[in-house]
């Protein structure tokens, strides 16, 4: 599914996969998008934060590793950019920290000494 920031705004096209398509509610200008494999996120250009979309079935695995994807860290407060992996998203926080969440399996969402 391609996905864009046109004049700010997200644009997404292709078939409906994993509720991908269908940005949420009130998005507006973003400054960063990206999309994994069954999720996607954008940094709002308002206030900096981040807002994640995709498979709904996922709330419902609270026991499933997966449900990380769409559940970012409470205190992760404003950014300048996020990322994507498949099943696991990071974003770079205005203090150039990066926090990550999602799937850690290979530790992708443990970032490296000295970024966090």
């Amino acid at each position: 599914m391609p996905i864009d920031a046109v004049g700010g705004r997200v644009a997404c096209i292709g078939p409906q996969f994993a509720g991908l398509t269908s940005t949420p509610p009130g998005l507006g200008d973003v400054i960063s998008v990206c999309v994994g494999y069954v999720h996607a996120c954008a940094v709002r250009s308002r206030n900096k934060r981040v807002v994640c979309w995709g498979i709904p079935a996922l709330r419902d695995m609270p026991q499933d590793p997966i449900i990380r994807l769409l559940d970012m860290p409470r205190d992760l407060g404003q950014v300048s950019a996020v990322s994507c992996g498949s099943l696991h998203t990071c974003a770079l926080k205005l203090d150039a920290t990066v926090r990550c969440w999602g799937d850690d399996w290979y530790q992708q969402s443990t970032p490296p000494a000295g970024l966090s």
